[in-house]
């Protein structure tokens, strides 16, 4: 690890963007201009890199904006009075709400053709833009609104107060698929490869089978906002936003900058080199940093029962494991996520003499697993 690392890493911070005083819903990007959707402001935009923000809200300057979706050169919009296209930057906006029977629009989801809008009376589906509307609400709560809404493969995941919802054909039908959720109030969705996270309030859910099972994420905060960018999962509570470089496991904040007043991260967004994350409830502003600043640090976790133990540390490459009892998946992950070290199941414990000294002098975490309890354990090579 070299000194100029650290100090980027040290000085690394969410710098505040020149925004309007209201919460942001969205984000959004069609070439090198960016969008936001705000709290009963419409839509704002940036043509340099998000460092100010100003209105394309004719037409819409009063409205609720909490979802926008991209189709070629089109700007879609889903509003608090229904859906409105802007082919212009914002320019100008044309409603398209023909059989969309709720106009209070939670969420937008596009494929390919097919637009989806999550209102509260159920989903609605659009094969052209918008410009006309059927509802696609079979076994789905329509009592609630749609909070979210996201693809994974084949199938459609909806996020409700009474739990997620799945369809296999477009909407056709829904199938409610809450197995293993004690609470389930849902109000974010987000996708990372196989793995399906759920999250809402202090519910927060991961499943590895489209939905069919869930268990529990351990990261005790209350979710406001949920991402997934190059393989990392980022969260946004009420005390800031959170990183996950192995699915969920463990958890970095990543809150320097944002100041010493609370922080509720209401959305957030990659587009280019940055990241965007909007903070809401007390304080409104639209915050950015290089993607590149985003550590993927693990903190340590208090292990339990657990009786393990690292000497010397820090140590100049070769260090003592101990411990004691059965220990599975023991493995050493570099400060960019990589394992780059891993050990066999233990049944009767572990004492061992590890060599890293082919690696770079710096931080690394050691990951151990017993009895169903998890725990990461900080080494340092000097």
């Amino acid at each position: 690890m070299t000194i100029g690392f650290i100090s980027n890493l040290l000085n690394a911070a969410w710098v505040k963007t020149t925004a309007p005083d209201k919460e942001a819903y969205c984000f959004a990007a069609i070439g090198s201009t960016y969008f936001t959707g705000l709290f009963a402001s419409g839509v704002y935009k940036s043509t340099d890199n998000g460092s100010t923000w100003n209105p394309a809200n004719t037409g819409i300057e009063l409205l609720y904006v909490r979802g926008l979706q991209v189709n070629g050169t089109n700007l879609i919009a889903g509003t608090s009075d229904g859906v409105y296209v802007s082919s212009n930057d914002g320019g100008s906006w044309t409603a398209r709400n023909t059989g969309l029977r709720d106009k209070e629009v939670y969420s937008l989801l596009l494929i390919g053709t097919k637009l989806f809008a999550g209102t509260k009376k159920g989903i609605f589906l659009s094969m052209d833009e918008g410009v006309s509307w059927t509802a696609v609400n079979n076994g789905l709560d329509t009592t609630s609104a749609i909070a979210a809404i996201v693809s994974k493969g084949s199938n459609i995941f909806a996020g409700t107060v009474s739990g997620v919802f799945k369809s296999g054909d477009n909407g056709a039908s829904w199938t409610k698929v809450i197995t293993g959720m004690s609470n389930k109030s849902i109000g974010e969705l987000a996708v990372s490869g196989s793995t399906l996270f759920a999250g809402g309030g202090f519910n927060f859910y991961m499943s590895t089978d489209d939905g069919s099972n869930w268990t529990y994420v351990n990261l005790n905060q209350s979710i406001s906002s949920l991402m997934v960018s190059g393989g990392k999962i980022f969260a946004g509570t009420g005390e800031g936003l959170f990183v996950s470089s192995n699915n969920g496991a463990t958890w970095k904040a990543n809150n320097d900058g944002f100041g010493p007043v609370y922080k509720n991260v209401i959305a957030m967004a990659v587009i280019g080199t940055d990241i965007f994350a909007s903070t809401g409830s007390m304080w409104e502003d639209i915050w950015k940093r290089p993607i590149s600043e985003m550590t993927t640090g693990i903190q340590e976790l208090s292990g339990g029962s657990m009786n393990l133990a690292i000497y010397p540390n820090p140590n100049p490459g070769k260090f003592i494991l101990t411990g004691t009892g059965n220990i599975e998946r023991v493995s050493i992950q570099n400060i960019f996520g990589e394992t780059i070290f891993t050990m066999p199941d233990l049944s009767s414990g572990i004492s061992t003499e590890i060599d890293l000294t082919e690696f770079s002098k710096g931080l690394y975490f050691i990951f151990f697993s017993q009895n169903g309890q998890d725990l990461v354990k900080k080494v340092i090579i000097d």
